[in-house]
């Protein structure tokens, strides 16, 4: 990854950690986080709960992303436990 995209992805995970920490301090103590299959909330979790799930997500998995992306598909070649790689890791597929 170069330097440009890896300071632009700082710079989208930072606005976003800003804006997830920015607008959830005006939810309420308990907010909705499950919805049933009517669109009636079902289940719901504290504030700090909130903001350390939503942190995680906007924070951590864009990281993750970026930076094991190109180790997973050398990482996949390598998998032993895999019947008849050479079948299914050939070009066509």
């Amino acid at each position: 990854m170069t330097r440009l995209l890896r300071c632009t992805l700082l710079l989208v995970v930072v606005v976003a950690a800003a804006v997830v920490l920015g607008t959830g301090a005006a939810l309420p103590p308990e907010v909705a986080s499950h919805f049933g299959y009517d669109g009636t909330a079902n289940g719901s979790m504290s504030r700090a709960a909130y903001f350390g799930v939503m942190t995680a997500l906007v924070v951590v998995v864009p990281m993750l992303l970026a930076f094991t992306s190109g180790a997973m598909p050398r990482w996949s070649r390598r998998n032993r436990s895999m019947r008849h790689p050479d079948y299914w890791l050939a070009p066509p597929r």
